[in-house]
């Protein structure tokens, strides 16, 4: 990530890819400064992750923690959120890996286009899937919405996943593939007595009104006849990609144009099957 300068989407790190406190608590901070100059006040409904029990006083920010060991009953992400975003960025990660194969270009992703396709994968949840995931989880009243069904998978690549079987006969399904780091370990553990002591902490802490200290927070000439290949429509995306992640304070309008004409491309370039995968093995 050196050099760049304008995400689309917060990053921080850390050697073991986890969620800590640290890193939640200056998320936490910026949502409410966010939420301060936005002059609005929101509720945020928070699991028992160990990362999201940190002691800070908001102002525009109410939290609610969810009961010990409910989580995958009344947390809105668990009823489909999650899952949505997780199967459009298997997708569009399929579509990249089948366009380069046909090209016979490197398949590995960065953590930057990584961290691009997962923003776009969130860009791309329906209002109604999380409407209707609130409702599934008991939180609202809401009618259902009709046009979003979350038991069907809108984002399975179809006939990519068929091309990619061909290439990996011994490759589980798509839908095995969408949660196969579903048992990873993003945080460290607590036990119910921890999160029910952390969780009075927090809660006491809440009620105090005074404003959040100040912390810094971490930032992350074309002819009309010229032949333009697969190869070149790539390359000259992620020129674009590299150029904007370099430039300093671009709106996120910019940034979403941007993630849209991508994925517009890929979806494009991957719908156009030249040969059978397995044709450049042989």
């Amino acid at each position: 990530m050196k050099s760049v300068v304008s995400l689309p989407f917060d990053y921080c790190a850390n050697k073991r890819a986890w969620m800590t406190r640290e890193l939640f608590l200056q998320w936490l901070i910026k949502l409410d400064e966010q939420m301060r100059k936005e002059n609005r006040k929101i509720l945020l409904i928070v699991d028992n992750c160990s990362a999201h029990i940190v002691n800070v006083r908001l102002t525009h920010v109410r939290r609610e923690f969810l009961p010990p060991n409910n989580t995958s009953l009344l947390q809105p992400l668990d009823q489909g959120i999650i899952k949505s975003v997780k199967a459009e960025f298997r997708k569009r990660l399929v579509q990249r890996f089948i366009i380069n194969l046909r090209l016979k270009q490197p398949t590995s992703v960065n953590v930057r286009q990584a961290a691009e396709i997962l923003t776009g994968a969130w860009w791309n949840v329906k209002t109604s899937t999380i409407r209707n995931c609130w409702r599934k989880a008991g939180l609202i009243k809401a009618p259902a919405q009709v046009e979003d069904n979350l038991e069907e998978d809108h984002s399975n690549p179809g006939d990519l996943w068929t091309e990619v079987e061909e290439l990996l006969p011994d490759v589980s399904s798509f839908d095995d593939y969408v949660e196969s780091d579903s048992a990873a370990l993003t945080s460290a553990d607590m036990t119910t007595e921890e999160i029910v002591n952390s969780v009075r902490d927090v809660s006491s802490d809440d009620d105090d009104d005074d404003d959040p200290k100040e912390e810094d927070s971490v930032s992350p000439n074309t002819e009309e006849d010229e032949t333009i290949s697969h190869s070149d429509v790539l390359v000259h995306m992620n020129k674009v990609r590299t150029y904007i992640g370099r430039c300093s304070d671009v709106p996120d309008e910019v940034l979403r144009k941007v993630e849209g004409v991508e994925a517009y491309l890929i979806s494009r370039l991957s719908s156009t099957r030249q040969k059978k995968i397995t044709d450049f093995f042989k």
